[in-house]
């Protein structure tokens, strides 16, 4: 992926779902204020798991081997309760905001997305940033605000995977399909971020040489 493709994709998301790319823009500019400089960790180990909050998380944890964990935000209550906390949480704050922050107190890399429908959660939480907590757009990047590529929480994990260098990256209970954890009454605009979901992960396993497969585990 690169930003020339990526903006066309972008422009396809924004048509779809409707979306003013300007106030993915002042988004971006206000979530500037609170964050530090967008450097990401130094890859540990050569397998990175990104950890998705499909039905059978709770199962699929405690045997997860060990490793570098990201977690996208809507798997974070799982995941602490099981697991403790992550290497890195990526979110666009509409997730467990008390043990995201935890985890940041604890060491966790936080990973925050602007956009255009979240303007309030980040002025509402930002007293709990710092500057050791990246700033992400899909946009064009902002100042200290990149664009490592991605839509969702889940699939924007797997690209700052790839950018991170991992040799191997393994998707844990990503379950494109099923729209029953998401909000009450959001079922439709759920499943279809979940297509493009999906859609971005087959971009970005067509480039690393694989294909995407369902499955409890995925690798990619």
């Amino acid at each position: 992926m690169d930003m020339i493709r990526w903006i066309s994709i972008y422009g396809s998301i924004v048509d779809d779902f409707n979306f003013d790319p300007e106030m993915d823009s002042l988004a971006s500019r206000i979530l500037s204020n609170f964050v530090g400089d967008p450097i990401l960790p130094e890859a540990k180990g050569n397998t990175a798991y990104i950890i998705g909050n499909g039905p059978e998380i709770s199962e699929i944890l405690p045997s997860l081997s060990p490793g570098y964990h990201i977690v996208a935000d809507s798997a974070i209550t799982a995941y602490t309760e099981i697991a403790g906390c992550p290497d890195i949480v990526v979110t666009d704050l509409d997730g467990d905001i008390d043990a995201i922050f935890r985890c940041a107190a604890r060491g966790t890399k936080i990973v925050i997305h602007a956009h255009g429908d979240n303007i309030g959660s980040i002025v509402n939480n930002s007293s709990r940033m710092n500057s050791k907590m990246i700033g992400t757009t899909q946009n064009l990047p902002f100042r200290n605000i990149a664009n490592f590529f991605g839509f969702t929480d889940g699939d924007r994990s797997v690209y700052i995977a790839d950018r991170m260098g991992f040799s191997n990256i393994v998707l844990v209970s990503f379950d494109f399909r099923n729209v029953n954890r998401s909000k009450p009454g959001n079922h439709a605009m759920k499943a279809k971020k979940l297509k493009w979901a999906e859609a971005l992960i087959s971009m970005i396993a067509l480039e690393r040489g694989t294909t995407l497969t369902c499955g409890d585990f995925i690798d990619i």
